[in-house]
This record gives C-alpha cells, sequence and structure tokens, in this order.
C-alpha cells in the first residue's frame, strides 16, 4: 500500500509526505490546529485530518 492510498500517517510519515519538519508538526499539535490519533503508545494523523490541516493552511503570496 502506498502512502497515499494510507488512511493514517505517523508523525515521521506525515512530516515527510507535507514538507515540514517534525517539530512543525507537533507545534501544530499542540497548538490544537492538526488532530491525532492515539493507538496504544503510536501517534497517528489520520489522512483527512491532514488534508483539512494544509487546507487551513494561510495562501502564500504571490509575486515571486
Amino acid at each position: 500500500m502506498s502512502d497515499t492510498e494510507k488512511l493514517a500517517f505517523q508523525i515521521v510519515e506525515a512530516a515527510k509526505i507535507v514538507g515540514v519538519s517534525r517539530s512543525k508538526l507537533y507545534d501544530e499539535i499542540q497548538q490544537g490546529r492538526l488532530k491525532t490519533r492515539k493507538v496504544g503508545q503510536r501517534t497517528l494523523i489520520l489522512k483527512r485530518d491532514l488534508q483539512a490541516w494544509l487546507n487551513d493552511l494561510p495562501s502564500g503570496r504571490g509575486g515571486w
């Protein structure tokens, strides 16, 4: 199963997929902007929650 077919990702996987650091994701989780789920000791981010977080990010400035 490829990463895009997965329903949930570990923090390291999610960071790699969206191109941000683990620290940034942990900060977003701490601030309540990114939802997680727990399975035992493992923290997972559902694919739909990762997509919602990305959609809620502010738009970048144009005019490179």
